[in-house]
């Protein structure tokens, strides 16, 4: 696996946790056992991996 592969998996994992850890708190918070106000920073986190995830395969093909 390339430096650039395992780049693109690593983004694409913390994105992937980012977004199961907003919808595991969106639930617990609801369902009264947890707090409302981590739910937007974990969707912050999804939010910005994906678009480091966008100019980062952008930025890769401009290069090549």
């Amino acid at each position: 696996m390339s430096l650039k592969h395992f780049h693109i998996f690593f983004i694409v994992a913390a994105a992937g946790l980012m977004g199961f850890l907003a919808y595991w708190s969106s639930q617990r918070a609801f369902l009264g056992d947890g707090s409302w106000s981590v739910v937007p920073l974990f969707g912050a986190g999804l939010a910005g991996g994906l678009s480091y995830l966008r100019w980062f395969l952008r930025r890769h093909r401009a290069l090549h």
